[in-house]
Order: C-alpha cells, then structure tokens, then sequence
C-alpha cells in the first residue's frame, strides 16, 4: 500500500464532511450488519456479506491511517491535529467493538492505560501495511491494526475469522520488526532459553528487549483469559475480577440526546434531565457565547430540580455540607468520550451521523452536570439506602485500585446498598449513555420499576 501518493483528505476544509461520509458507509456496509441471526442466512451468502463488510473495515482503516497521516503533516494548531486525531481514531475503536461482538467490558480489558498510547507515523503506515497483507479482502479474516484504536493497547493486531460465519474466532498477534526483535522472538520460544546468551549477545539493551517482549505476552495472556473466562487480572489495577452478565437490561438515553441536539439545532438551545441526577444542556454554537450559554442553562437546570427534590431537604443538607462546592461533575460530553480510553466510542452511538457529525465539528456543544444531590434523591425515590464513604475509606480504595478507578465528591465516595459507584459506573452513564438509574439497579440487582412514585 502505497501512502506517499494522493493523501489530502485530512488537509481539506471538509475535514469533518468526509469523516461524516466515512463514518456513514461503515454503519452501513460495516458495523450494524455483523450482529444479525447468522442462521437465517444461506452459509454462501453469509460469506460474501462478511467479506464486504471486512472490505468496509479495511476501507476505514486505511481512511485513518491517511487522515492521521495529513494530520500530523498539517499546519494546524497542535490542540486542534490532537482533537481530530482522536475523533477518526474512535472510528477504529467502533471497528474494534464490532469485532468484540459490542461487548464493551471486553474492549475495556484490553487497555491497560488511562489515555490513548501515541504511536509514531513509521510505525502506524507499517502496521497496516502488515495487516491488510495478513488478510487481503474480501475475506472472512480482518486483521485491526490495535495502533490505530485508542483503547486496545495489549497486542499489535486484533485479528477476527469468520471462516466458519457461525463460528467468531478473534487473537491478537505481535509484529516483530528488525531483525534483533526476531531472533529474540525465537530466543523466547527456544525452550532452553537462557538470558545469559541474551545479555552476552545482545547487552543490556537485550535484556531490557526481552522483559519488554515478555511484559507484552503476559499482558496479552491476561487479558484474553480475563475475556474469555470472565473472570482474571485486571491490567489497569493488577487485581483479580470477576466479570457478570447484566441481570437487568440497560435502559439507554440516547433517543433524548437525540431529540435534545435536534431541538438545540433548531431553536439554539435545549435541555433536559435524565434521573433526577444527569442534567443536559445543548447549544448551537453560532452563538459566540455558546459555552456561557451552556453553562448558564445547566445551573438553572439544576437548581429547577433541586426545588422540586425539596422533600428530602435533610439529606441534600448533609450531601451539599460533605462535598461542598464539589456537588457537580461538569464537562464536555463529546470531550470526555474521546479521553475515555476503554469505553464505547461517540462513533458508535445510536445517534444519527448527522448528530454525531455536529458534535465532532463543534456546531452542537453538549454540556452534562452529574449532580450528587440528585444521585440522592433518585436513591430516595427507589427506595435504595445510598451513603458518601468518608474520607478514610475512600482514600484507602484509592490506594487499592488507583484513582482512576475512583469518582469522588470532595474525597467521598457515593455507595449504594453496600456497592461502592465506581469510575466505570459513571463512565457507563456518560459515555455508553445508559440511564442511571438502569446502572444503580444493575448493581445492586434490583429490577427497573415501570413507575416511580414520588416521596
């Protein structure tokens, strides 16, 4: 493959129209159409379908590789190369859920850091180049170059066959480059393998190599266990989990984003609360003072709700005198999904491109508040016991799983019937957009009532 050629697309003043496109021909030659009954398809024509739907995969691996390419060659601000970077790569985390068959405790497995690992252009253009000779499409193989994704970060290659369409078979694989990395692969295979030979051929930097290579295939081993067992060694907290199924479904909410961007496009601004607790603003950005705006309508959205939750007025007092000026998490929906290494991608929403397009050129700005009170109420009004851990506790799991595993209020953290609401909860609420009283209810085993009653 061949990059040195035509490679404009991420230079032109349609950046965002072509990613818009891209994003467009993957739902539909490409992400939706692998989930469907497999069985109610004849085997010879389920094959021809997956084949264009890799080719579709492939076609979009190689739209990011260039883009990131231009990208990096570009004029542009740094803050604004870093963004677009991020938006085209959550294209390949989407390809990525795919393969995964949208588990996304499965994608969330395969990462290991908090922010998306850089990976030089070298280095990039050879990794597809390698895949897309692995698996020359159409084919029932694809090979993912993981360098691309933001989130896979244990192997170079997430390869899925579907030789067999009812059958999905995913691995990852390494690729060695040079030859001191190849013949250290054949070292580490040889099963009389000596690390002396190593350092007196190789030297220290040999040595190091080695532990490197090693660290990679224990990371691999892990993850792939911990996914197909549901249960090993965490890569970001080193610690032993045991994943479960939802024993509730998952209520989502992204048909009231939906309608909340196309009301904010319409008549400049809308907003709108899920829960009690998740309160949204949306703005047209042609107004310079958008931000402002946003802003300025959540405040006034949140203290709407804080006077209708006045019925439990003894329990705001002691949540508002514990967090303090803490009492709401604020920030860029769009923004805090790129940086959520891990998590389902904003390219995989159930949003239409249109929306989602809006959002990555900046013409729709969506800001969230996660209101502590209104966790309480909603708690209140389900009938749930919910307390802030002190300071003490909160700290000492902090020191156990890292704090970024920890979402707190002013050093506390929020526990509900005895389970501790940690970061992946709220990334569930933000970033996958379920519901969250669906994601209270799931952790504690409660099912979703049809009607809430009102204290």
């Amino acid at each position: 493959m061949n990059y040195s050629g035509k490679i404009i697309r991420a230079q032109e003043p349609n950046f965002y129209g072509i990613f818009g496109e891209r994003l467009e021909h993957l739902r539909n030659f490409g992400l939706p159409k692998v989930s469907f009954p497999r069985n109610s398809m004849p085997p010879e024509f389920l094959a021809q379908y997956l084949g264009l739907t890799h080719q579709s995969f492939q076609q979009t691996q190689r739209y990011i590789v260039e883009a990131i390419v231009n990208l990096r060659n570009s004029s542009l601000p740094k803050s604004i190369k870093t963004r677009r970077e991020l938006i085209v790569r959550r294209l390949a985390d989407s390809i990525a859920l795919q393969m995964l068959d949208n588990e996304s405790t499965a994608l969330r497995r395969m990462s290991k850091l908090k922010q998306a690992a850089h990976c030089d252009t070298t280095t990039l253009l050879r990794s597809v180049e390698e895949c897309e000779a692995l698996t020359p499409q159409p084919s029932a193989q694809f090979a993912l170059s993981c360098d691309l994704t933001t989130s896979v970060q244990i192997s170079d290659v997430l390869l899925i066959d579907m030789s067999n369409p009812y059958d999905r078979r995913l691995s990852v694989l390494e690729l060695k480059a040079g030859r001191v990395n190849e013949e250290l692969t054949e070292v580490l295979a040889d099963p009389d393998f000596c690390s002396r030979y190593v350092y007196f051929k190789y030297g220290e930097k040999g040595i190091k190599q080695v532990l490197r290579m090693l660290k990679q295939e224990i990371n691999c081993a892990q993850a792939v266990n911990t996914i197909n067992n549901d249960q090993g060694i965490d890569l970001r907290t080193n610690k032993y989990i045991h994943m479960s199924e939802p024993t509730q479904p998952l209520s989502d909410y992204s048909e009231i984003l939906q309608s909340l961007i196309e009301r904010a496009q319409v008549s400049g601004a809308a907003t709108d609360t899920i829960d009690e607790c998740l309160h949204l603003a949306a703005v047209s950005t042609s107004d310079s003072n958008s931000l402002e705006i946003a802003q300025h309508l959540l405040a006034a959205q949140v203290h709407e709700y804080s006077r209708r939750t006045a019925g439990i007025s003894a329990i705001a007092q002691e949540v508002i005198t514990a967090v303090g000026k803490e009492r709401l998490k604020i920030n860029d929906f769009l923004d805090c999904n790129l940086h959520a290494v891990g998590s389902i991608p904003f390219t995989s929403w159930n949003l239409n491109v249109d929306s989602i397009t809006d959002l990555a050129r900046r013409n729709t700005l969506v800001l969230f508040a996660l209101d502590i009170y209104g966790l309480f109420a909603l708690c209140h009004r389900l009938r749930i016991q919910a307390r802030l851990k002190s300071r003490k506790e909160t700290a000492k799991l902090v020191e156990e799983l890292g704090p970024q595993c920890v979402t707190s209020w002013n050093n506390r953290t929020l526990e509900v019937e005895g389970h501790t609401l940690l970061t992946g909860s709220y990334s569930k609420m933000i970033n996958e957009l379920f519901t969250p009283m669906s994601v209270i209810l799931n952790i504690i085993d409660k099912p979703e009532p049809k009607i809430i009653l009102a204290a």
